[in-house]
């Protein structure tokens, strides 16, 4: 298979049809060569971010996270608490104190 994704079967096609892709070929070649470096950083980012490797990574954290905080409550404590600097144990009267 060739970069464009069909066989390599170009024998079997017509002349026209062998023009028309060495044509669009060209124009994806040069189009490919406008593209700016910004662009090219932009689309590998969205590329890893749309992957499904991100997904279950993220999928993963969030789980890890909800069980940290979950651990976190089951010992007693609550996660808010460690930011804290003063201390407030209600959650009404910590708006005004903290």
């Amino acid at each position: 298979m060739d970069r464009t994704g069909t066989s390599d079967n170009v024998a079997e096609l017509s002349p026209s049809t062998k023009d028309n892709l060495e044509l669009l070929t060209s124009f994806e070649d040069g189009e490919d060569a406008q593209i700016s470096g910004m662009q090219l950083i932009i689309e590998r980012v969205s590329t890893f971010f749309g992957s499904p490797a991100y997904f279950i990574f993220a999928l993963l954290f969030i789980a890890a996270w909800m069980a940290a905080n979950g651990w976190v409550a089951h010992a007693g404590g609550h996660p808010s608490t460690y930011r804290r600097s003063s201390g407030c144990r209600d959650w009404s009267v910590r708006m005004r104190c903290c």
